[in-house]
């Protein structure tokens, strides 16, 4: 499956004791034919006994004020064309990690800036997070970075740009 979300909680079991007072919730509408993906996310919650910890929250909507009670964006995914719920994210200042092999994802994350990009598999997300979970002064820079990197994608930029195009093409009769 492309979001990964398996992988959250993985990583998040190896970091479970070390990070009591840390929590998952896990956002997004269950699609029709992946239930059982649901499904094997649940034993997975289960096998680790993270269900005090670990929450499959399923379709918000009022996202962004989930987001603004968050302090970490954990997004897994293999690929993203854009990736509009990592946009989401950093625009109201949460710091982000993914993959770096992830398309769409390394194209918003700046490593060591507005997040954390690893390389794939458990492990290297899980010491992405940790990276992230164990400073709060990091996660206050990141945050800032990540308000100003998403800057150049907000609505007037890009209906400006938008009308500058048509308007271009206009004026060459395409």
């Amino acid at each position: 499956v492309q979001k990964q979300t398996h992988i959250v909680i993985e990583a998040f079991h190896i970091l479970a004791d070390t990070y009591p007072d840390w929590n998952v919730y896990i956002y997004g509408k269950e699609a029709e034919n992946h239930t059982e993906y649901t499904r094997q996310l649940q034993q997975l919650i289960e096998k680790y006994q993270l269900q005090e910890r670990v929450f499959l929250c399923g379709l918000e909507k009022n996202v962004m004020a989930d987001l603004q009670k968050a302090d970490i964006f954990a997004f897994p995914s293999a690929y993203e064309g854009f990736g509009l719920a990592l946009a989401e994210a950093l625009s109201i200042g949460l710091p982000a990690v993914g993959y770096a092999s992830a398309d769409g994802v390394n194209k918003l994350l700046d490593n060591g800036k507005n997040g954390i990009l690893c390389e794939k598999g458990v492990m290297p997300f899980a010491r992405g997070l940790e990276t992230v979970m164990k400073s709060p002064a990091l996660r206050e820079k990141m945050g800032e970075e990540a308000r100003k990197s998403v800057k150049q994608y907000s609505p007037d930029i890009v209906w400006n740009q938008w009308d500058q195009l048509l308007r271009q093409l206009q004026e060459h009769n395409l």
